[in-house]
């Protein structure tokens, strides 16, 4: 989060109804204030979508009545109002306040007939979401400030620790690593797997290993 690594960026094209965005961004407890910061974008269609738990700060410049693109940044991803960690909260609603309604259109979802997306992706999509290179230790605990210095250039002796980031980690979709020399011959190989789905996930590793 505070690498600014992920950004929030708008489903549709939509108008500024509320927006929030000077509330504390560490939280770490479900039990703490209700106080997220957030944007609540009002579509052609009369219906609304919401981004919540939004980094301190972040929100565009736009304020409320203005207009937003479809893929527009509205801001970055954090840990603001009853969060366990940084995250995004999105909502499709029929009312500004009420009435949310799954976007995805399949069995288990009788309110819709229509995929409510341009282009709807299958239930598990397994994806390597970012990998980076660091000189120091890379520590990623679930709320407190993280440690990920990137660094891309090393010298001979130096550690390099390595780490991958993932959504819709399955057990039968293993993750194989490589790091290979300068001249592309294979230095390490691994494989890494999960006993069971996991919805997000990240791992880390030194050179030595």
């Amino acid at each position: 989060m505070d690498n600014a690594d992920v950004a929030v960026i708008a489903a549709a094209e939509g108008q500024i109804i509320e927006r929030v965005s000077n509330q504390d961004d560490r939280n770490c407890s479900l039990g703490g204030p209700d106080n997220p910061n957030y944007i609540l974008l009002k579509h052609n269609d009369d219906t609304y979508t919401i981004y919540l738990h939004m980094k301190r700060d972040s929100l565009t410049g736009k304020g409320v009545g203005e207009y937003v693109a479809r893929g527009e940044v509205l801001g970055l991803m954090g840990s603001s109002g009853r969060s366990t960690a940084p995250h995004l909260h999105f909502e499709w609603r029929l009312e500004p306040y009420a009435n949310s309604r799954d976007p995805f259109r399949g069995p288990g979802n009788p309110d819709i007939t229509v995929s409510q997306w341009t282009s709807q992706e299958n239930y598990y999509v397994s994806r390597v979401m970012d990998m980076a290179t660091s000189g120091q230790n890379i520590t990623m605990p679930d709320c407190a400030p993280g440690t990920l210095v990137r660094q891309n250039v090393f010298a001979r002796g130096d550690t390099i620790n390595l780490a991958a980031f993932f959504r819709d980690l399955r057990p039968d979709k293993p993750a194989l690593y490589l790091v290979k020399r300068p001249d592309g011959t294979v230095f390490k190989r691994w494989v890494g797997t999960v006993p069971s789905d996991v919805p997000a996930g990240w791992c880390s590793r030194h050179s030595e290993e």
